[in-house]
């Protein structure tokens, strides 16, 4: 009995991953998409939690880095 169970479960992960991966197709774009003006304006994180925590400390390294090379004003609150 617990073989027959292990056997359908492993048929029925099969099945649900050939199917979750016919659902992945990509279509082609019909014109290049230019990302020159991208960010438009500046970006705003919004960190949920109080300053001087890790995720406050990873925005604000994440705000250095960004702004090189998207030459954009990033900021937190």
């Amino acid at each position: 009995m617990r073989k027959r169970v292990l056997v359908l479960l492993a048929v029925a992960f099969l099945l649900v991953s050939i199917m979750v991966g016919g659902c992945g197709e990509v279509e082609q774009a019909a014109m290049p998409v230019s990302h020159e003006k991208y960010p438009e304006r500046p970006v705003s994180m919004i960190v949920p939690f109080s300053p001087g925590g890790g995720l406050d400390l990873t925005i604000r390294s994440l705000e250095k880095l960004c702004f090189q090379p998207f030459r954009s004003a990033f900021s937190h609150s």
